[in-house]
């Protein structure tokens, strides 16, 4: 990446920082199609460093509340799904459809993502939950727009933007039980 002064600059996505004082972050993303975007995980000391890559083709990633284990939305290139997988190597969903924001909650016990029903990198689609047992939940569905996720600070509910008609997002909290409320 270049600033406006053509200075070459270091852009790397974070992804989640951890309670242990690292990043998660992407090198080498690579656009796949629409909003679908994966490269390689890397750690890196939030005062900074090297980066080390750990895990290739990684669209989102997310720290547990202890900052020792990632949630990882990876694409399989052999079969061309997308994977959630927590930890790295425990696949919990696989499946055609483009997903991601995966955010674990802070007991540790679920992983809130937004599954865009699609394959295209489109970002339509619903809010969901996924349990260790992976079991999807869908909570919010039938979103034009759907972008980010994070569980809110009671874990009672996930907030998120959406639009339910064009791209304007706009801020929303659903309960586990999927009941909307607009922030």
């Amino acid at each position: 990446d270049r600033d406006v002064t053509g200075v070459q600059t270091c852009a790397l996505p974070i992804f989640a920082i951890s309670t242990k004082g690292e990043l998660a972050v992407r090198l080498n993303s690579t656009n796949r199609s629409g909003y679908a975007v994966s490269g390689t995980l890397a750690r890196v000391n939030y005062n900074g460093g090297t980066p080390r890559p750990i895990l290739e083709n990684v669209q989102d990633a997310d720290w547990s509340a202890d900052g020792e284990k990632l949630a990882v939305v990876r694409l399989v290139p052999e079969t061309g799904h997308w994977r959630l997988e927590y930890p790295i190597g425990t696949v919990l969903i696989d499946t055609i459809n483009w997903i991601s924001n995966p955010k674990i909650s802070a007991d540790g016990k679920s992983i809130a993502f937004l599954d865009h029903e699609n394959t295209i990198g489109d970002d339509r689609g619903s809010v969901a939950v996924l349990g260790m047992d992976g079991k999807e939940k869908k909570l919010s569905s039938g979103w034009n727009s759907a972008e980010g996720a994070v569980w809110s600070p009671s874990g009672s509910e996930i907030w998120f933007s959406a639009s339910a008609l064009g791209a304007e997002d706009n801020l929303y909290a659903v309960s586990l039980e999927g009941k909307l409320d607009r922030k």
